[in-house]
């Protein structure tokens, strides 16, 4: 019960989230070194 119910706090602070991510340029250039081709077609 505890889970389900930080799963929907967390699905609704989600909606309400106005910032991007702050490590998000990180975490593209580490997808981008991992996956190569498939993540360039998957952010086109």
């Amino acid at each position: 019960a505890a889970l389900k119910l930080l799963f929907l706090a967390l699905n609704r602070a989600e909606k309400e989230w106005i910032m991007p991510p702050r490590e998000w340029s990180m975490a593209k250039a580490q997808f981008a070194i991992l996956f190569g081709d498939r993540f360039a077609r998957a952010t086109v």
